[in-house]
């Protein structure tokens, strides 16, 4: 399950507060592929709400289980890598960024260094001809919100 700020919400006082979402967000969904469940948390959430969650979660994991969810080799290799692995101290994975008028881009893992230093990493298995460019587009996110990781350089 991953919470985020509602689109639009620009601090912690803002009323759209946090939105949920549980399930499977797939890339590019076939047709038998449901959607994640995502609730605004703006207000209380309701019983039916959590329970809703609380499904999306069982069935996409219980669909990794018994094997009709195979795919995904990336975010499984992701799913298995600590801090320690990649030489830091901490990390946040799936860190959602926005640019003005596009929709969430999420970095694989974004964390630091001992020495304070920032680190984004990308993973790909097997070729990717966009790795390149897309590295480069979280170079600049991550320069233009130095402000927000002080300390720290990129």
């Amino acid at each position: 399950m991953a919470l985020r700020r509602a689109a639009g919400a620009e601090d912690q006082e803002d009323p759209r507060g946090l939105v949920a979402s549980a399930g499977v967000h797939y890339g590019k969904p076939t047709g038998h592929q449901k959607p994640p469940v995502t609730v605004d948390l703006a207000g209380d959430a309701t019983a039916l709400d959590l329970h809703r969650l609380i499904a999306a979660a069982s069935g996409a994991a219980a669909a990794r289980l018994d094997g009709s969810d195979s795919g995904h080799g990336e975010h499984r290799l992701q799913s298995m890598l600590t801090a320690r692995d990649l030489g830091l101290v901490h990390m946040v994975r799936e860190l959602a960024i926005r640019r003005p008028g596009r929709r969430p881009r999420y970095v694989d893992f974004v964390g630091v260094d001992q020495r304070g230093d920032i680190h984004v990493v990308e993973t790909k298995i097997g070729n990717d001809e966009m790795l390149v460019l897309q590295g480069l587009d979280y170079w600049i996110w991550a320069q233009t919100h130095l402000d927000t990781w002080p300390g720290t350089s990129v």
